[in-house]
């Protein structure tokens, strides 16, 4: 699934009438919500680590992600059928004078290749999408959760109308995004099977922008931190 398939996804959960929205908004959402589910499903990698002389210590796959990434299981020898598995007391990750390496019981000789697998977060851009096609509807409705969270909040700082046949319910408005933004949620939630009151998974939050060059407010304008997400 391309990068647009999910962009066009949001833009079908999340409809926009009124022009209150641009890609830029939705794309952030997406990475938001693409940052939620690496915490909550990381994505399982694999990959081999060459040793570069006679140690007990091997230098972190290409691939691993520093604050993200755990190592879960270390294949060695590498190539039988099925997989030969170290067992968890053979190895570990620890902290060296040259960072974080993984140590193994009995040393590895100059080139032996190791297999490494672990986890790192998923990733949809224009040259990848790592999210699985089960999961890419439920990653959608939590971007659209986000949207739906930051147009409530900016609506209901829009005020009440002073001309009543000709304006918008705001209040109205405000909790009905509120709701969808809620519903959204809870549909990512239980595709995954996750008690939102017990899960702590570190999330994204995207930040409202102040103003387009008409005057009307838009979102995210830069990042800001508010909290998590859950």
């Amino acid at each position: 699934m391309a990068l647009a398939d999910h962009q066009a996804l949001i833009a079908s959960l999340v409809p926009d009438a009124v022009g209150e929205l641009v890609q830029a908004d939705r794309d952030q959402a997406l990475a938001a919500a693409v940052s939620r589910y690496s915490q909550d499903r990381p994505r399982p990698t694999y990959e081999t680590v060459t040793a570069q002389a006679g140690t007990s210590f091997l230098a972190l796959p290409a691939a691993w992600v520093e604050g993200f990434s755990k190592l879960t299981r270390v294949e060695r020898p590498i190539g039988e059928a099925p997989p030969s598995y170290l067992p968890s007391e053979a190895w570990a990750l620890t902290l060296t004078a040259l960072g974080e390496r993984i140590w193994l019981e009995t040393p590895a000789a100059a080139g032996e290749e190791i297999g490494a697998v672990f986890t790192a977060p998923h990733a949809v851009d224009a040259g990848q999408d790592t999210v699985p096609e089960s999961d890419r509807v439920a990653v959608a409705c939590f971007a659209s959760s986000l949207l739906c969270e930051q147009l409530a909040t900016l609506t209901a700082g829009q005020g009440a109308p002073t001309i009543d046949a000709d304006s918008v319910d705001y209040g109205a408005r405000s909790r009905d995004l509120a709701r969808r933004a809620g519903a959204f949620a809870q549909r990512y939630y239980d595709h995954l099977g996750i008690d939102p009151k017990r899960n702590v998974a570190a999330g994204t939050v995207v930040a409202p922008r102040e103003s387009d060059s008409r005057g009307s407010p838009r979102l995210f304008h830069g990042p800001r931190p508010l909290g998590s997400w859950g």
